[in-house]
């Protein structure tokens, strides 16, 4: 008949089976280790989401905090000027003392 007789076929169906088993080992074991891989990816990931959630909070309280400190600024800078005088096309003498010549303005 020329096909394998049963006696090859015995033999080699154990070969076949454990080297079928080996893979299948293989396999899961890759599988395994995916699968912590990704529950590790999963972790760094929620801890990352909360630290950019953190971040935000703080860059939006920042934000806030010089907003404000600019208008502070903005309110002081026009509150030292309202009584400013500006003295325009007066021409400057030498050896002028500004302080005396202030001194003899009326009040």
């Amino acid at each position: 008949m020329g096909g394998p007789d049963i006696a090859d076929l015995k033999r080699e169906f154990p070969k076949e089976i454990r080297e079928l088993k080996n893979s299948l080992e293989f396999v899961s074991k890759q599988y395994e280790d995916l699968k912590d891989e990704c529950a590790e990816v999963e972790k760094k990931n929620a801890a990352l989401k909360a630290n950019q959630e953190k971040l935000t909070q703080e860059l939006e309280r920042v934000k806030k905090s010089v907003h404000e400190n600019s208008q502070k600024i903005v309110a002081q800078v026009q509150y030292t000027r309202i009584k400013n005088v500006e003295l325009k096309e007066i021409p400057h003498a030498k050896e002028e003392n500004l302080s005396s010549i202030l001194d003899r303005l009326p009040a």
